[in-house]
């Protein structure tokens, strides 16, 4: 976010959040996976370690099937949906100095994606769906996401947004610059957050 806010940015929305590759599967039922580690529960959003992202994923591809891989981030779905409604919109976020990167930026348009920045590892999801439609998801940690602190963020650009949207982050950096910085919006701008289970479990 260095630099001048794009054109337009007097009535700017803006989302600050994960963003993350989800590689979505289907399985016949979730106790399929056995019990972990990682423990996958129905309509629980968990994180863990490479070794833990590893071990579910090679037992997805042994009893699972890939249904699709997409781009996503509760607060990038949220201006996605935005933007094409027609509001001048841009995001905040890191991704990786990877394809996966180059693959979440390019799947934000017409987002405008300047404020993104890039270093490290692309974050990613793993999604899980039963037969019954029963969800969960396993958020791989120690990624791009986890890294994006308050220096990546320029104030003067933070202070031509008109409304901020925020969501949550698994590591311990990210939440504590969108703490820090809210302070530094102007009093004119409006503010709304949609915590998750992540935050909520922080009791936010």
């Amino acid at each position: 976010m260095k630099g001048e806010g794009p054109e337009g940015s007097s009535r700017l929305v803006v989302g600050w959040g994960a963003l993350n590759v989800d590689l979505i599967f289907e399985v016949e039922g979730l106790r399929i996976l056995g019990g972990g580690p990682p423990a996958i529960e129905a309509g629980k959003e968990v994180s863990g370690t490479e070794e833990d992202f590893q071990r579910l994923l090679e037992r997805l591809r042994e009893v699972g099937r890939l249904k699709w891989r997409d781009g996503e981030g509760s607060a990038a779905n949220t201006l996605f949906a935005l933007a094409r409604m027609g509001f001048p919109c841009a995001f905040i976020g890191k991704v990786g100095e990877d394809p996966e990167g180059d693959f979440l930026v390019e799947g934000m348009r017409p987002v405008q994606t300047r404020w993104i920045r890039r270093g490290g590892r692309s974050g990613t999801t793993l999604i899980v769906f039963d037969r019954h439609r029963d969800r969960s998801i396993f958020v791989r940690g120690n990624v791009a996401n986890d890294t994006l602190g308050q220096e990546d963020i320029d104030l003067e650009g933070f202070r031509s947004i008109s409304w901020l949207h925020l969501t949550s982050f698994v590591g311990e950096r990210p939440p504590q610059a969108q703490i820090n910085l809210l302070a530094h919006l102007p009093s004119t701008s409006r503010v709304s957050m949609d915590p998750g289970e992540v935050y909520v479990r922080k009791g936010w």
